[in-house]
């Protein structure tokens, strides 16, 4: 969707502002109209399948439907992993049952599942399914779009979803402006307010400061895309052009931080151990020390991982 809306807005030559689609192909080519404040997909996706090497999983699964995001993450993943020696086998969860995938899982020998599915459903009957498979006790599930972000995550499948790795982009700590913005979102949203949230919240922050300064001319505001700075809920915002991406690219210029964290217990019992989720069982070596890195600039928005457990509550 939104990429039919940023073609048709190139088209058009009306100024666009995305404020979460990641796809790097927005576009069909680079264009002065259309700008995004989400990093764009293959950087998070990379950063995830380093992990995922770094953490020993070379024979990696995927299960996921069909649409244009999830086979961009899917080519993503096996391009990065393919020349370190990883490889990838894509399932079809929309034609196999959780119970035939957990089949296919065995069969192929993954030794790590990622659920590019929807949620709640098919995502909550794939957990569910491959957690009560014994033959599955030491296969890590993982989540790179980040679902297990959301309060319906938890509350869906209880301590069934804790331990499961995903994409996170929030910084660690937020600056005071983004900790006012959090408890205002949280008092209105009655929970605690998700990175879409705070996308949200900057998209109008942006465009905003753009009608305020250019006024309504689409020629003037197009071309104030690259002069655009407004404090953020996660830093300073400004847009660039990024290699390889068509549109304006937004990033926060410090206090960005995408990373990869675990789901937390829903009940405040213990996550699984890391070692039994490690391809070789608990007497495995563990994975290298993450480490944390923070953007500069709109080519560095959304930089390497941060692995590490998530608070109690969501991310």
């Amino acid at each position: 969707m939104a990429r039919t809306a940023a073609v048709r807005a190139d088209a058009l030559g009306l100024p666009f502002l995305c404020s979460s689609a990641v796809l790097d192909a927005l576009t069909d080519g680079p264009t002065p109209w259309v700008a995004r404040l989400a990093p764009p997909q293959s950087r998070g996706w990379r950063s995830y399948a380093d992990f995922l090497l770094g953490a020993g999983h070379r024979r990696v699964a995927v299960a996921a439907v069909p649409s244009v995001y999830w086979t961009s993450g899917t080519r993503i993943l096996r391009d990065h992993l393919a020349p370190r020696g990883g490889d990838v086998v894509a399932l079809d969860a929309s034609t196999l049952a959780p119970t035939d995938l957990c089949d296919a899982l065995v069969d192929h020998g993954a030794s790590a599942l990622l659920l590019l599915v929807g949620h709640p459903e098919p995502a909550v009957s794939i957990v569910r399914a491959v957690r009560r498979d014994q033959r599955l006790a030491g296969l890590l599930m993982g989540a790179p779009a980040g679902q297990p972000e959301f309060a319906s995550w938890a509350a869906s499948l209880g301590d069934d979803g804790a331990g499961i790795p995903f994409l996170r982009y929030l910084p660690e700590r937020l600056g005071p402006f983004g900790a006012r913005v959090a408890a205002a979102l949280h008092e209105r949203l009655a929970e605690p307010p998700s990175f879409v949230a705070f996308e949200g919240y900057d998209t109008v922050t942006v465009l905003a400061e753009v009608l305020r300064s250019h006024g309504q001319d689409r020629a003037r505001i197009a071309e104030a895309w690259p002069r655009v700075e407004v404090e953020g809920t996660r830093g300073p915002i400004r847009f660039g052009r990024t290699p390889g991406i068509g549109v304006w690219q937004g990033g926060h210029r410090s206090r960005s931080s995408t990373g990869i964290r675990r789901s937390p217990p829903a009940s405040g019992s213990a996550t699984p151990a890391d070692g039994a989720r490690r391809p070789d069982g608990p007497n495995a070596p563990a994975p290298a020390r993450p480490v944390t890195t923070t953007g500069a600039g709109p080519a560095a928005a959304g930089p390497g991982p941060t692995t590490r457990r998530a608070p109690s509550g969501p991310r």
